[in-house]
């Protein structure tokens, strides 16, 4: 009893030191929900979807969309503890076959980070198809579904000139409105691509956030620019999930980021 008191008390002190709240809320991040054994860090099988959100669920966490992460990061509002928000990145239709119907099943809602050029041209990522316009809308009328931006053309922003950079931001987000026929107000960096001048390009573009590929409990500072997430990936059991979500594990992660 006394060995897991100090530990407590350590890792809260190390969540103060970093400025931390372990009440703050953990991002994950997926990309498919398929059964491609091919893709283990990129797909996991809808069944274990499934009992990842309902293990998480039993085991006391709960589930919130990403206005909610960022009005936490703001510090305009404060979560219950364990608190899991759901990201998927790129756009798969398989997100639209395969996770919509799990995440009905169990009311958890969602934000699916959408890059609009590769949906407008049918292309395929690792041999994933990806949606098309109509249905990213069909996505975005979705009572559980927040769709977000994730660029134009799919690449790594911080690469790019700073015209070109900008020109990629807001086409993507004129595009998904279009579709959408509302604002888009999140952002995703593709392949976690980013540096201080592509987080103003974003602020620019007038998105109100943007999610990294970083792990740790938000990035550690805090910033609505600079949110960090957990990648799942296939073969992850509920349990594990659980433990990864938990604040001693995440604000290391961040203290390490």
């Amino acid at each position: 009893m006394l060995i897991g008191y100090r530990v407590k008390s350590e890792t809260a002190a190390l969540l103060r030191a970093a400025g931390l709240n372990a009440a703050a809320p953990v991002v994950l991040m997926y990309h498919s929900i398929l059964d491609e054994p091919s893709l283990p860090w990129l797909a996991v099988p809808p069944a274990e979807f499934k009992a990842q959100l309902a293990g998480l669920r039993q085991r006391g966490f709960s589930f919130i969309g990403m206005d909610e992460v960022v009005a936490a990061v703001k510090g305009e509002r404060s979560l219950a503890a364990q608190s899991i928000c759901v990201t998927f990145d790129d756009g798969r239709r398989d997100n639209l076959l395969h996770a919509l119907p799990v995440l009905e099943e169990l009311a958890v809602p969602a934000t699916i980070f959408i890059a609009t050029r590769p949906c407008e041209a049918g292309d395929r990522m690792r041999g994933v198809a990806l949606c098309s316009p109509d249905e990213v809308g069909l996505l975005g009328s979705h009572p559980l579904i927040t769709v977000a931006g994730h660029g134009h053309r799919h690449v790594r922003l911080a690469d790019l000139p700073r015209d070109e950079a900008v020109e990629d931001v807001e086409t993507g987000k004129r595009r998904l409105e279009a579709w959408l026929g509302h604002p888009v107000a999140h952002f995703a960096y593709p392949y976690g691509s980013f540096s201080d001048d592509t987080v103003t390009i974003v602020r620019n573009a007038g998105y109100v956030s943007a999610a990294t590929v970083r792990p740790g409990h938000l990035g550690g500072d805090r910033s609505a620019y600079r949110i960090g997430r957990l990648a799942v990936a296939r073969g992850t059991s509920p349990r594990a999930l659980a433990g990864m979500c938990s604040a001693g594990y995440v604000a290391m992660s961040s203290l390490r980021s």
